[in-house]
């Protein structure tokens, strides 16, 4: 179907008509959920995430992490759920697919930019932040240039000085 509320309410109304459970751990081997990028994820091969639920934050729309673009569909939740789609989890999220592309210097910079938001959007969404992701987050590579200002370099984070102009 073109429509992916009629392609889901499809689903929906299949999988209640043969037992959902069943059908959902068949339907996870399926590339069956759309994604905000406009890929099709089997669940099964992919871990793939529920858009947040919470808009206490804007989510960046481009995040490079596979987020579900699911309509409103009475029972669609439940089904993918059940096939494997997970919930929005920053902790996840961060340890699994932002922190390893902001870590690694072949990440290609407009990736790197886009996780480099999602980076910024978790840290506007969480009020002490998770201690163990808080020391990864030191491995960051951000853009550095050396003391003399003639070269510059992707640094660990946390093996860089900040001038006063930077932190005020």
């Amino acid at each position: 179907p073109e429509d992916r509320a009629d392609f889901y309410e499809m689903l929906v109304s299949y999988s209640e008509g043969i037992g959902g459970r069943a059908f959902a751990m068949k339907l996870a081997c399926a590339p069956c959920v759309l994604t905000a990028g406009g890929d099709w994820i089997a669940p099964a091969d992919t871990r793939v995430f529920f858009p947040r639920q919470r808009d206490d934050v804007q989510v960046p729309h481009d995040l490079p992490v596979p987020i579900a673009d699911v309509p409103p569909v009475d029972g669609l939740f439940q089904l993918l759920s059940t096939a494997g789609v997970r919930e929005f989890e920053w902790r996840e999220l961060m340890r699994d697919y932002l922190l390893p592309l902001l870590t690694n210097a072949d990440t290609e910079p407009a990736t790197r930019e886009r996780a480099m938001r999602g980076l910024r959007a978790y840290y506007g969404s969480q009020r002490a932040g998770d201690p163990p992701l808080q020391r990864r987050i030191r491995d960051v590579l951000l853009s550095a240039t050396t003391a003399g200002g003639d070269q510059a370099e992707l640094r660990p984070a946390g093996s860089l000085y900040f001038t006063s102009k930077w932190t005020g």
